[in-house]
């Protein structure tokens, strides 16, 4: 296991599929950041808020190449290692913490964790903000650069616990209209449109962007209209993807814009 957890502070990048290796890709990850530290862990961190924090239903499932391991607010969860210098996992890890306090491991047919936490669930989540980090060691050389999977589901007797960030609802409810973005053309030279579904006229519009390793290159404030077109002008970057932030007071949507 990790010594302990690098500062929150130090969580600076954008969590994109491929990090902390430069692949090619389209993909990333709204709300999450990564930090790759020098001893071959990489460390992956997403924040996440919730209604209710007791008497908890907690469900993690992992695929994963090598060894893992879950943290809640800081705190230890479960414990996955010596699986081997393998490159691919046909069965995931799967655990339940069960709101009465037992714990079903392994879960569903998963793979058991090596170790988990005894620890209360209900002093492990918060009401309001909380964050899971993963640390992952991919023991293998190149060009096996490793990979996983994570699942987390949260309820209180069968209810969904996680507020859903853009639409600001718990996740799983059906009456809200969720905003969708949509960027043309992309990919692209030059500039580009950016319509938003599902806000009002009028809305002010914060436009960021950045690239592939977190760098904010352009930022501007926009009042949207939807009878007509909010551009960004994106010529002279070079070649690659870049990933566009869209933000309101109340939301923030992430689309991956490609350079050509």
């Amino acid at each position: 296991g990790v010594a302990s957890l690098p500062d929150t502070s130090t969580f600076t990048l954008s969590a994109i599929v491929g990090q902390p290796y430069p692949w090619v890709h389209l993909y990333t990850v709204p709300g999450s950041q990564v930090i790759k530290s020098g001893s071959g862990v990489t460390y992956y961190r997403k924040t996440f808020e919730l209604t209710e924090h007791t008497d908890i239903n907690a469900r993690f499932r992992m695929f994963v190449d090598d060894d893992m391991e879950i943290f809640i607010n800081g705190k230890w969860v479960a414990l996955e290692d010596d699986m081997g210098n393998m490159n691919w996992r046909t069965v995931n890890h799967d655990i339940l913490f069960n709101d009465d306090g037992t714990v079903v491991n392994p879960n569903a047919g998963g793979d058991p964790f090596d170790y988990f936490t005894t620890m209360n669930m209900d002093s492990v989540f918060k009401t309001g903000n909380n964050d899971v980090v993963l640390a992952i060691r991919n023991r293998t050389s190149k060009p096996d650069v490793g990979g996983f999977s994570f699942r987390m589901d949260l309820d209180k007797g069968g209810a969904p616990v996680i507020i859903d960030k853009v639409s600001g609802v718990s996740a799983g409810g059906t009456n809200e209209i969720i905003p969708q973005i949509t960027v043309y053309p992309n990919p692209t030279t030059d500039l580009i449109s950016i319509v938003v579904d599902g806000i009002a006229d009028d809305v002010l519009l914060e436009i960021d962007l950045y690239d592939i390793s977190g760098k904010l290159l352009k930022t501007t404030d926009r009042v949207y209209k939807s009878n007509g077109e909010t551009q960004l002008n994106l010529s002279g970057l070079a070649s690659g993807v870049y990933t566009l932030k869209v933000k309101t007071e109340n939301i923030e949507i992430t689309k991956a814009v490609m350079v050509k």
